[in-house]
């Protein structure tokens, strides 16, 4: 939700009292949203010393987000062995499979990365899961960057109704799901709806992910001066995240802030 310093004292009072798998994560993950990188490796480490025979999924998902949190920063290397041991832990374990899948694909590896999206899919089988959307649009991405535009606007259609029929449900989160979504889509038509449904989510939750598509949709409306105070707000936050920074760096350039800019893409 944003609430960041909250989380933080919550985070560290679990640690103090029950220093687990489970607490540790929790902190580690706050940490990250902070940007103190090396406690949140130090929490990762001490997390792992401290699990316990049956805690498999636990030691699974700690491998996926650790490896997430390197992916973020280009050691890929480092991201790879840890999914790959996530799903030794559990195989077919869904975080793992989709963060592999995005790695693959941010390396070029596109069949790798389809194979990695088929899998999560064929685990849950017709039943519907969280994890649906995340796969349509993978493989949409996989698809675009192979020059299938057809295939790839066929799977951006599909995640858009699923997400339309959740958000009908009202299942929490989908408003922004489908936001970046429209964004993502890349028509002008969109634009519209997908600030009115950012600005309605960001009455509920400020964190970090939320402003930054609340600052896409405003910078495709041409309200570059909101975005650019929406992106500072990010940054105050303390969170390190390349894809923000660049955000960030764009809407400052449009701005003609040079130095700011310049100082956001290094």
């Amino acid at each position: 939700m944003g609430k960041v310093s909250e989380a933080n004292a919550a985070a560290e009072a679990l640690v103090n009292r029950i220093p687990n798998l489970g607490s540790l994560t929790l902190r580690a993950l706050v940490r990250e949203s902070q940007g103190r990188d090396a406690e949140v490796l130090q929490d990762y480490r001490q997390a792992m010393a401290a699990e316990e025979p049956g805690e498999v999924a636990g030691s699974a998902r700690a491998r996926s987000l650790l490896g997430r949190f390197y992916a973020r920063r280009g050691q890929f290397v480092q991201a790879k062995a840890l999914f790959l041991e996530a799903l030794r832990l559990v195989p077919r374990y869904p975080l793992a499979l989709i963060y592999l899948a995005d790695l693959e694909t941010r390396q070029g590896n596109y069949r790798e990365a389809e194979g990695y999206y088929s899998k999560v899919s064929a685990y849950s089988g017709p039943v519907a899961t969280v994890f649906d959307r995340i796969v349509d649009r993978g493989m949409a991405r996989v698809k675009d960057l192979q020059g299938d535009a057809i295939e790839s606007r066929r799977l951006r259609d599909k995640a858009e109704a699923g997400l339309r029929q959740e958000q009908a449900a009202g299942g929490f989160g989908h408003r922004r799901d489908l936001a970046s979504l429209l964004l993502e889509k890349g028509r002008s038509q969109d634009v519209a709806e997908a600030l009115a449904l950012m600005q309605d989510e960001v009455k509920i939750r400020r964190d970090a992910v939320t402003l930054d598509i609340l600052a896409w949709a405003l910078s495709g409306a041409g309200e570059w001066q909101k975005a650019d105070r929406v992106m500072a707000e990010i940054v105050r936050s303390g969170i390190r995240d390349a894809g923000m920074f660049y955000r960030a760096g764009a809407i400052a350039r449009t701005l003609g802030k040079d130095a700011e800019s310049r100082a956001y893409f290094q």
